[in-house]
């Protein structure tokens, strides 16, 4: 191929890249009607997933929420509590995504903030945990660590 085919092609590029961008600005009216679903993309995805559990404390049988931030290398599709004092595991939950290995969003995550994007879950926790110290994980997918969030059962 010529050096003038070359140059056009990258022209081309260039300015896919440059109506992607500017249609992303204005699709960016998250509290508008126009609000659309965050892709999130490998430059822009933190370096390590995270997961968040909201409240703290709670009574055994209650609802609850659970944070997923996937990282570059993706989470885990299960998120498992254990017990803090011997680390048994109490539960598990399941298909947080599609596959085994959550990267992108879909429909259902939302925008945290500058294009941080979680994936809410309503858990109901089982009536048979006991009081004490428990902790909610999932696992990084590229670094196979187990990230974690505490949280307590009055």
């Amino acid at each position: 191929m010529s050096k003038k085919g070359n140059t056009f092609g990258g022209l081309i590029i260039v300015l896919l890249i440059l109506i992607v961008f500017i249609g992303l600005l204005n699709g960016d009216k998250i509290s508008g009607k126009y609000a659309r679903d965050i892709v999130l993309t490998q430059w822009n995805r933190p370096k390590m997933s995270s997961i968040e559990i909201i409240p703290e404390k709670f009574k055994a049988g209650e609802v609850v929420n659970i944070n997923v931030y996937p990282g570059k290398g993706g989470a885990t599709n299960d998120i498992r509590f254990y017990r803090l004092g011997n680390n048994l595991r109490v539960d598990r939950t399941g298909s947080l995504c599609d596959g085994t290995t959550c990267f992108e969003p879909s429909s259902n995550w939302v925008r945290k903030s500058n294009n941080v994007v979680r994936r809410p879950l309503r858990f109901v926790t089982s009536t048979r945990w006991t009081k004490g110290k428990y902790y909610v994980a999932i696992q990084d997918d590229r670094s196979r660590t187990w990230v974690k969030d505490y949280f307590e059962i009055e």
